[in-house]
């Protein structure tokens, strides 16, 4: 895979990064590894320790970052995307895929999004299904269990249009986050570079991300096993009481925000159409509304929102808060996921018979390799 490279940002977890080089080391992968290293100067000299003990592979050790793993306050910035960004710009392959240092994307799955963007120039990127996981305490000998299941996955996960206006609109209707997908690399670099310079929290930097996206071409989702990645049992799904739209909106800094954002997007989408400006602010406008309506106005969200404003004025204990609102989550899933879960595994292991193989593998270095909680 010499066409293609990969780009692991980490941030002080170097047990993390070890298991991460030794599952892709073991495969072998053949392509080149950039890690856009954030840590402290201590886990930095960790890093380079774990990184020398892979001399058979060629891994760039990036680690002129300081303290970047987070938003910046002063300059209005998310970091965290601009580290990515200026770590693209060393990659010389011309396709590119971000890898989380606790998930594990599959090399084979990598070969085929790569085979089918080389086939299908009008696509910027492509990616599959994708498993979540979690380790838990056996009752038995105390031993580890290895716990997974889909993420939830539709056919419209694959974004196909043709016009550039009605695909960002078919985007903003069924959104996806596809960072992690494999990439045309200079599209990567520059949704980014363009996500981190104008958003300055995730919540709109990763909408913005996923919308330029769709702006500069298609997005295929593959019928494959893609990536398995960490889930965090304690957390609730990435949420901070801070990073939500419904508290933007709360506090009154939404409307400047959105104007920003609506800003950035409808300048690509002008230059990218024969749409004026005019009519792409309005285009974005449209497609915001549908957005905030199918994701966050819902019945579910409505309830998980009054849950989260009770929790805020009580002032629980950030543990008990967070399993609050995971328990909520579970029940109202539950049998989405066990549903799909049956569904996916029978038709993967009917189309494909690596499934196994694969999520067996990724097991074998989850157990082996154990590391500490997130930091």
């Amino acid at each position: 895979m010499e066409n293609i490279s990969i780009v692991i940002p980490t941030h002080n977890r170097p047990k993390y990064l070890y298991r991460a080089l030794s599952y892709y080391n073991s495969v072998p992968i053949t392509c080149s590894i950039f890690i856009a290293d954030s840590s402290s100067s201590e886990n930095k000299k960790e890093n380079a320790k774990v990184i020398a003990s892979f001399p058979g592979m060629s891994i760039f050790h990036l680690d002129k970052y300081e303290g970047t793993n987070a938003l910046d306050a002063v300059k209005k910035t998310n970091n965290q995307y601009l580290k990515i960004a200026d770590a693209l710009h060393h990659v010389k392959t011309p396709y590119s895929v971000l890898c989380a240092d606790d998930d594990f994307t599959i090399p084979n799955a990598i070969q085929q999004a790569i085979m089918f963007l080389e086939d299908n120039p009008d696509f910027v990127c492509a990616h599959g299904h994708y498993l979540s996981y979690y380790v838990k305490q056996g009752w038995v000998g105390w031993r580890k269990k290895f716990c997974w299941t889909p993420l939830p996955a539709t056919p419209d996960m694959s974004n196909t249009v043709s016009d550039v206006k009605e695909r960002l609109l078919f985007q903003f209707s069924h959104f996806t986050y596809p960072a992690y997908a494999v990439y045309k690399t200079e599209v990567l670099r520059k949704v980014f570079q363009e996500s981190g310079n104008t958003a300055d929290d995730y919540r709109f930097g990763e909408t913005l991300l996923s919308l330029l996206t769709a702006v500069y071409g298609k997005i295929k989702f593959l019928d494959i096993l893609y990536a398995v990645r960490e889930f965090d049992m304690l957390s609730s799904g990435g949420y901070s009481p801070k990073n939500t739209f419904q508290y933007f909106i709360k506090q009154g800094t939404y409307k400047d925000k959105y104007k920003q954002f609506r800003e950035k997007l409808a300048l690509y989408l002008k230059d990218n159409s024969a749409l004026s400006l005019d009519d792409a602010r309005k285009t974005v406008d449209d497609g915001m509304e549908v957005f905030m309506k199918k994701r966050f106005y819902s019945f579910q969200n409505k309830i998980l929102s009054k849950i989260r404003d009770w929790l805020d004025r009580v002032s629980l204990p950030n543990l008990i808060n967070k399993k609050i609102q995971k328990v909520y989550r579970d029940i109202f899933l539950y049998k989405r996921l066990y549903f799909y879960k049956e569904r996916f595994v029978y038709n993967q292991r009917k189309k494909n018979n690596s499934f196994s193989k694969e999520l067996e593998k990724v097991k074998k270095y989850v157990l082996t390799y154990p590391v500490d909680k997130r930091v």
